[in-house]
């Protein structure tokens, strides 16, 4: 007796495929599922009998429940995605329709996973469906690309620990730990920052559409840099204080080090104001926009603001480029503490730690941005650096409050007569020289 032959619901036998197959059984597939014009390599689904020895099933029978409906498969029509596991035609098609995303919140693709193994529904009829899910996927995909690569996630060990969850799969560990959102004007998905800032469902609700703007429909970037290819490659102020922004938050709110780990989410609701600018005249960060003397500090989206864009500054420094605008913040915004860090002054200035080989030698070189000198390393290890007082240079309240923002950056070239290494280390002591904070 077959499961479809005495259902006694004319509507179901009319979706059910119903062909006689091999084994002598009902297919439990749906209609039409064998001439798809979809697919037309698609096949039958199969026996569902587990008493059948033709039946070739993976995971489930026919007495197994739909994990939706929780009805026996074998009493509808059902399909088997492309990872094996089989649900009810009709429930599925359903789930997926509600699962369909919600562009005013935080992008999640988990209702368009498969109920058993998270994998995404794949199947030629539910290709219409899953279409408007799946154009958001290759688009988030790329963005989770260039994210990874600047925060080098994929040399973590959850991704290449075989024992992790996520082994080899980074795209499932980035919507782990990433937050990606449509914007508001253009409706494309763009970067939101980490999901360790979302300390909640409702912090996770209540982002304005200010908040939901990417960086091409966001005014604010303007005020920088009008050239759209440079969009993404900017510095911000924190919108809480008057430091240099280290992270990206809750859709595009711009905050500090310091504001991120101490009452961030206070700051960001209002509940503690922000640190009050203390004027042009004294404000560690110069740069102010036109007219203002001094910075805005607080919750609202008017506190947001780019201080340079990347991109521009290096054309400027190069003169390919013409940006009136970032050659001013540039001579406001930066100043080099280091002594002699071209070579001109030969070694004065350094501290040679290490002289092996030859040793440290200053050789000329080709003019790069007004450079003409450069260090040269020899055949075994040199090591060379330098001890900077921050207090020459910013006053004790500014340092002691941290918002200070330092940038530790080298141009450096392989030799070409053999092979090399280079490494750069840099670290912020106090005023026992014990360490602070440190990179390399």
């Amino acid at each position: 007796e077959c499961y479809h032959s005495k259902s006694g619901n004319l509507k179901m036998d009319e979706e059910c495929c119903g062909e006689i197959l091999e084994c002598g059984h009902t297919c439990c597939g749906r209609f039409g599922e064998a001439t798809s014009e979809d697919n037309p390599s698609e096949s039958h689904l199969g026996c569902l009998r587990d008493d059948c020895a033709n039946s070739g099933l993976e995971f489930q029978t026919g007495e197994d429940e739909c994990g939706i409906c929780l009805d026996e498969l074998k009493n509808a029509p059902c399909i088997k995605l492309h990872c094996s596991h089989i649900w009810h035609f009709a429930c599925l098609s359903q789930q997926l329709q509600f699962a369909q995303l919600d562009h005013t919140k935080r992008i999640l693709f988990t209702g368009s996973g498969c109920g058993i193994c998270q994998s995404f529904c794949k199947h030629p009829a539910l290709n219409d469906i899953m279409k408007p899910v799946l154009d958001v996927k290759v688009k988030v995909e790329e963005l989770v690309k260039k994210q990874i690569k600047i925060d080098q996630l994929d040399e973590s060990d959850r991704i290449l620990n075989p024992d992790s969850p996520y082994f080899q799969r980074p795209f499932e560990y980035a919507m782990h730990t990433y937050t990606f959102y449509f914007c508001s004007k253009c409706d494309s998905p763009f970067f939101g920052g980490s999901m360790d800032c979302i300390q909640s469902v409702e912090s996770d609700r209540d982002l304005s559409s200010a908040d939901r703007l990417c960086e091409n429909c966001n005014s604010i970037t303007f005020e920088s840099c009008k050239d759209p290819v440079h969009r993404g490659q900017y510095i911000w102020k924190c919108r809480f204080c008057c430091s240099i922004a280290s992270y990206v938050c809750h859709g595009n709110i711009h905050v500090c080090k310091r504001c991120h780990e101490n009452d961030f989410e206070a700051l960001r609701s209002g509940k503690k104001e922000g640190y009050p600018c203390s004027g042009s005249q004294s404000c560690t960060l110069q740069f102010f926009r036109q007219g203002q003397e001094i910075h805005e500090n607080g919750p609202g989206e008017h506190c947001e603001q780019v201080l340079q864009c990347t991109q521009c500054m290096d054309l400027k420094r190069s003169g390919e480029g013409d940006s009136v605008g970032c050659e001013r913040q540039l001579e406001r915004f930066s100043k080099n503490l280091l002594v002699n860090p071209d070579g001109e002054m030969g070694m004065d200035g350094w501290k040679v730690h290490i002289n092996g080989g030859n040793g440290w030698s200053v050789e000329d070189t080709a003019d790069y941005r007004g450079v003409r000198k450069n260090f040269v390393a020899s055949f075994a290890l040199c090591l060379k650096g330098q001890l900077i007082d921050l207090r020459k240079y910013i006053r004790p309240e500014y340092l002691s409050r941290g918002v200070l923002s330092i940038e530790v950056s080298s141009r450096y070239k392989a030799r070409t007569d053999c092979g090399a290494i280079y490494f750069m280390a840099a670290a912020l002591l106090d005023e026992s020289f014990r360490i602070v904070d440190s990179f390399r």
